[in-house]
């Protein structure tokens, strides 16, 4: 999904790691995609995403989310407008995330966030 999404550029960049398109190496794209390992995830997650992001793009986020939500995982999402720099061009963005992430650690920590059925994988 992130080859299809990406600009030429990124494109040309997971071809150079991969050793070719998703077309000539689908098995080695779809082993290293987080979907693959969706149903091991265990903890709770947050994801922090940018919706105009150019080098991950919305919707394979959007789908991932989709699907540790329908297997039951634990998962915080929070949109935010800007792109893949987010908080690094906007200070008070920056500051926002680092507050949520670090409430999202005591929450964890505290207990007050439920694990995800665990799965016996490791």
């Amino acid at each position: 999904m992130l080859y299809e999404g990406s600009s030429e550029t990124l494109r040309g960049y997971c071809s150079a790691m991969f050793g070719g398109t998703p077309a000539e190496k689908l098995a080695q794209y779809a082993a290293s995609s987080p979907i693959a390992d969706v149903a091991r995830v265990e903890a709770p997650l947050l994801i922090i995403q940018g919706r105009n992001d150019t080098r991950t793009p919305a919707w394979p986020v959007e789908i991932y989310t989709d699907r540790l939500r329908a297997l039951g995982k634990s998962v915080d999402f929070e949109w935010f407008e800007t792109g893949h720099i987010g908080g690094l061009a906007d200070v008070d963005l920056g500051i926002a995330h680092q507050e949520r992430m670090l409430r999202f650690a005591q929450d964890w920590l505290d207990g007050s966030l439920p694990a995800a059925p665990a799965s016996g994988a490791r």
